[in-house]
Parts: structure tokens; C-alpha cells; sequence
């Protein structure tokens, strides 16, 4: 498969609801994210949060962004900003989160009758005679025989793809994950919890999509990104606790 069918274009927006309560989503168009409630928790802690992103060499608050042209491999960097009266620890996961494929209303089409997908009017996949779909090999997707819909084999999700990365915290110049270990959007960000002092302070973390195509790995999990065009990844809230 092309090279160019993994690239793909990522808005990510925040909007403050409530002292610790926001909304944010980030949208791709090949491999595709959105993400609705960051729902912060505070523990018997005067405390106020906020969600920043790193952009042009510095710390910005979340408000409407845009990240283009987005590829395997590459990465985003963010820290919540911690305002506590007092000591506390601090922890995330992502909640709720699920992989499915774009819609017709992007442009992905399901047509039956030449038994191919398209998008946007280009043929992109031919539909087996068993109703499923291979990409290098593998069956990805399964298509509904009367209606179209197309459900993804769980194993080839782009959930999969995605990396966090515990960042600390402290970050001096610009961040990175070079040398960090990755954990699956199951996991917690900040494995044990990040302590955090009274006052103003950071805990940091990235979100990374996984490039399988450049890794040197005999065990990597996937042969490609190949797996993961055309998807949308949901996660329905970033809960934040704080105690």
C-alpha cells in the first residue's frame, strides 16, 4: 500500500467548561482521533487544572489547534497544569476508548455491488468473496452482507497503534520520548502517580502513533501502519485524579 495512505490530518481542540472540568477532541482523515471529556477528579484538594500542548517551542493552553499532514512515528506533548493549595498526586487514563472505520460521510463508501470500498471516488480495497477485507494479507475488516457496515477484527484497530508516554515532572527545552518505554491506552500515564508540590506544577505526557513500518524490532507487533488507514479512534474522556 502506498506510503501516502497513512498520512493524515489532526485537528485537537479544548474548550474550559469548569475549573476542573473540560472538553477536548483531536480529529484525524486517514487514521482518525476524537476525543470528548477530560473529567478531572480532586480528592479533598482546593485544586485547579488546565490541559497545555507543546507548539513552536513553547506551552500553549488548549483551545483550537491544528496538526497536518500527521504520520506513523510522530508524536504530541502535553502537560496538565496543577494549581493546588497544598501537596498532592497526580494520575490519568485514557477512558472509553474504541476503534472503528471513517464513515461514508468522509468519504469511505462500501459498494456491494463492485464489491470494493472507495474514498472520495478512488478504489481502495476489494471485498473477498467472504465479505472481508485484507490489507497486506490480513483480514482488517469484515463487511456487513446486506447493509455495508464494516467492523474492524479487534487485533487491527488503530487503538492499538497508540502509545502514552510518561513525561515526569520536569521537562527542560523541548520534550521528547527518546529512551522512554510506551504503555497501551489502557494503562495509567503515570504508572504509580507523579508527585506534585503546592503551588503551580506540571506533570507531562505524550501521545504517540506508533510507526511499525521503520521499526528495526524482530517482535513488533504490526508489519506496517497499513492496518490502520481509513480509522477512527474515540476516546470518550481523559480522567485526571488528583489526591
Amino acid at each position: 500500500m502506498k506510503k501516502n495512505l497513512i498520512l493524515s490530518i489532526v485537528s485537537l481542540c479544548l474548550a474550559s467548561m469548569l475549573m476542573v472540568f473540560m472538553t477536548f477532541a483531536w480529529y484525524t482523515t486517514n487514521s482518525q482521533v476524537s476525543a470528548s471529556v477530560l473529567n478531572v477528579k480532586v480528592e479533598g484538594k482546593d485544586c485547579d487544572v488546565t490541559i497545555e500542548t507543546y507548539q513552536s517551542g513553547s506551552w500553549v493552553e488548549l483551545d483550537e489547534l491544528a496538526f497536518d499532514n500527521i504520520e506513523p512515528g510522530d508524536t504530541f506533548y502535553f502537560r496538565l497544569k496543577v494549581i493546588c493549595a497544598s501537596s498532592s498526586t497526580i494520575n490519568a487514563e485514557p477512558s472509553s476508548y474504541s476503534s472503528a472505520a471513517i464513515s461514508g460521510d468522509d468519504g469511505l463508501v462500501v459498494d456491494l455491488d463492485e464489491m470494493e470500498i472507495t474514498y472520495q471516488g478512488v478504489s481502495l480495497f476489494s471485498i473477498e468473496d467472504d465479505y472481508t477485507v485484507k490489507i497486506d494479507d490480513v483480514v482488517v475488516y469484515n463487511i456487513n452482507q446486506t447493509t455495508g457496515a464494516i467492523t474492524i477484527v479487534d487485533d487491527y484497530g488503530i487503538a492499538n497503534a497508540f502509545n502514552t508516554y510518561n513525561l515526569g515532572t520536569s521537562v527542560t527545552g523541548a520534550p521528547s520520548i527518546a529512551g522512554l518505554t510506551g504503555n497501551d491506552l489502557d494503562s495509567l500515564i503515570f504508572g504509580d502517580g507523579v508527585s506534585l508540590a503546592s503551588g503551580t506544577s506540571y506533570a507531562y505526557f505524550a501521545l504517540e502513533y506508533e510507526d511499525y513500518d521503520s521499526s528495526t524490532e524482530a517482535d513488533k507487533e504490526y508489519a506496517s501502519n497499513n492496518y490502520f488507514v481509513y480509522q477512527v479512534l474515540t476516546i470518550s474522556a481523559l480522567n485526571v485524579f488528583i489526591g
